[in-house]
């Protein structure tokens, strides 16, 4: 497909997806308040103010320099919508809090896009709806309105485990790299993914004596590894700062994995309860494979091994918050596979389509 042709169709959708979403912008701008459940707003509020400066507020806040670094650039073209908005806080600019909302939107626009290529990659060539649709749930994920379109960083993590996803799809290590080491200083979650989501390929692919194990899977798991080696090396070593000191002690994380309570309310309703995209997948996952039982490539078409792969990284995430004592943000760590889900919700009712469109042919 000519390379302008390429750039016509992701023009179309990112205006598709930015008519359709402009009023969550507007409403989150409107109604959002740290004050409930958000209070890491306020370290990052003090790293805009001052980019890079790793002295302004305590760990594992200040090593997530990405986004407040693109927020302060938000900020710094003078874009502002001076309206009265339910939040009011003493010492906090209205305008540096709108740049917040709007870099988080931005990048959540930017990850609708790149799910929308990856359904095409899946598929195997451009389609309308399946792409569409794909991108549109990332906005209706639990996660988009609670902890996304906020004062938070979650918007470029989606955007870079989307983007990172679509490295992984093509195969282009050289992206992976980079979007691995732009994750060094925004989150540890997308080299957590990665490195669980190659791991599984890499086992799977073992396990089928009748498949090699691509040696491309290999090198995502070490890249993967690496990446999340170096962030302890800078927690500990190269830029050490305090706070939450526990996240990094063998002994606490163990403590705090044993004495979890599974019927705290506070916590299993935001976790279990918000994971809405991953129920769904599953949910056409089942179907399809219900549905293509006689069919001998029914483990490959429906992308099997990426099921597997999913469903692991969610256990391993929710483990890893109870270990780091996260309490009831586990749900939000979790809700970071949300574009990931998205992009099979789209394959998986393509599939259904298409097999709608046969059957109606017979």
């Amino acid at each position: 497909m000519p390379l302008n042709y390429q750039f016509v169709i992701l023009l179309l959708r990112t205006v598709f997806f930015l008519l359709i979403s402009y009023g969550l912008l507007y409403f989150s701008y409107k109604y959002f308040s740290p004050d409930f459940g958000q209070s890491d707003f306020y370290h990052y509020y003090k790293m805009a103010l001052e980019p890079l400066n790793f002295t302004v507020t305590e760990s594992p806040f200040i090593y997530r320099q990405f986004s407040t670094v693109m927020t302060a650039l938000v900020y710094e073209t003078g874009l502002f919508y001076n309206i009265k908005i339910s939040y009011v806080h003493e010492g906090i600019e209205q305008q540096l809090f709108f740049a917040f909302i709007v870099s988080n939107y931005l990048a959540l626009l930017l990850t609708s896009v790149v799910v929308s290529k990856v359904v095409d990659l899946e598929i195997g060539k451009v389609t309308v709806l399946a792409p569409l649709f794909t991108g549109t749930l990332c906005y209706l994920s639990f996660g988009a309105s609670t902890y996304v379109l906020t004062g938070l960083v979650e918007g470029w993590s989606w955007f870079l485990i989307a983007l990172a996803y679509y490295a992984f799809k093509k195969e282009n290590l050289y992206l992976f790299i980079v979007v691995l080491m732009i994750s060094l200083f925004q989150k540890e979650v997308v080299s957590m993914i990665f490195g669980v989501i190659s791991a599984v390929y890499i086992l799977l692919a073992y396990f089928d004596r009748k498949k090699q194990i691509d040696k491309k899977y290999v090198w995502f798991f070490m890249i993967s590894i690496g990446t999340f080696f170096t962030y302890i090396l800078i927690r500990k070593v190269l830029i050490p700062v305090g706070g939450f000191e526990n996240q990094l002690d063998f002994n606490q994380l163990l403590h705090y994995l044993i004495t979890y309570d599974f019927f705290d309310p506070r916590k299993l309703y935001i976790t279990v309860f918000s994971q809405n995209l991953f129920y769904l997948v599953l949910l056409l996952f089942g179907l399809n494979f219900f549905l293509s039982k006689n069919e001998k490539n029914r483990f490959h078409l429906l992308r099997t091994n990426f099921i597997i792969a999913l469903i692991t990284v969610c256990i391993v995430l929710f483990f890893i918050g109870m270990a780091a004592a996260l309490g009831s943000n586990i749900g939000r760590i979790v809700l970071t596979t949300s574009p990931l889900s998205a992009i099979y919700i789209g394959y998986y009712l393509y599939l259904l389509e298409r097999r709608s469109q046969v059957e109606k042919n017979v």
